[in-house]
């Protein structure tokens, strides 16, 4: 348990030598698609290139920048991935004590007389066949972490991601027959994927993950999640994150900071300045009306971007 702990989390360790390095095995891929994933930002969310399995630029989403540019934390995630390896341990190792033992409770021989040390029972520790002095219980290694923690987690994860262009997001991650031959040479032709040399994590929302699932249960190192179940484990523990453009948007909605209202505008000068406070839901409404979330762009335009 103790190595396999260790090689979980040795990408933790390079994150202190490397700020902002990759968060799993560190391998760099040869596709464009997810070569300068950042377009741009534009005031208060972020853009990101839309590739599919066919061409590296079929549109930009939007983003946002609560989920995918928060400042790197490794000690948060590092945090967070030891909660949840200790809460997935069995804790099932036992050892019986010196009263469950079989054997007599006879004391071996008498106390004095044969020039030996004194014993008053062959159940004891230091006896062959005895029991254990401290042995280990069925317990639970499961403890409370904050969910403000958890969620920080996993944002700081995901923004790593995004800053080292590890992350592509996808129009749409639907296969048609949910077979690993065909997710194989979508990925390996698509993205330039060596499936059992690069660990994959793809990240669907809704129905697109029906056959998607199947399809890669038979492919090592590749790992298919709902937007809903992702987590910092998942993210540290893979080195290229392929999300659909639906899964962007159900992670914007899961993980978003739950404030209520934001800053966005300040009056008045020196002592007597204040801040104005807008409902963080009208301004993302705005920003809906403004701005849709994925906007496609023609074919000539992404190959001269």
């Amino acid at each position: 348990v103790v190595m396999a702990l260790a090689r979980a989390l040795a990408p933790l360790r390079a994150w202190s030598r490397q700020p902002l390095a990759c968060l799993g095995r560190v391998s760099p891929l040869c596709s464009a698609a997810l070569r300068g994933s950042v377009p741009e930002r534009r005031g208060s969310y972020l853009e990101g290139w839309v590739s599919s399995y066919d061409q590296p630029r079929v549109g930009i989403v939007r983003m946002n920048p609560e989920v995918w540019d928060v400042p790197f934390r490794p000690d948060v995630v590092h945090e967070v991935v030891r909660w949840q390896r200790n809460c997935r341990r069995a804790g099932l190792a036992s050892a019986k004590t010196r009263g469950e033992v079989s054997g007599t409770g006879k004391k071996p021989f008498p106390q004095k007389g044969r020039g030996a040390a004194r014993h008053g029972s062959k159940r004891a520790p230091q006896w062959v066949g005895g029991g254990k002095a401290f042995p280990p219980k069925p317990r639970s290694f499961a403890y409370r972490l904050p969910a403000r923690v958890r969620r920080l987690g996993v944002r700081a994860a995901l923004s790593t991601k995004y800053a080292t262009d590890q992350l592509a997001v996808v129009d749409s991650l639907a296969l048609e027959a949910g077979k690993a031959g065909e997710l194989r040479g979508k990925l390996e032709k698509g993205f330039g994927i060596t499936v059992g040399v690069h660990s994959v994590l793809l990240v669907y929302d809704g129905d697109e993950g029906e056959l998607l699932v199947r399809g890669a249960s038979n492919l090592p190192r590749v790992t298919a999640v709902s937007a809903a179940a992702v987590n910092a484990f998942h993210v540290a523990t893979h080195a290229v994150l392929l999300a659909s453009v639906r899964a962007v948007g159900a992670l914007d909605v899961r993980l978003a900071c739950e404030r209520r209202l934001a800053v966005t505008n300040v009056e008045g000068e020196g002592d007597g300045a204040r801040a104005v406070y807008r409902r963080r839901a009208d301004i993302r409404r705005e920003m809906e009306v403004d701005v849709p979330l994925y906007m496609h762009v023609k074919a000539g335009e992404a190959q001269a971007q």
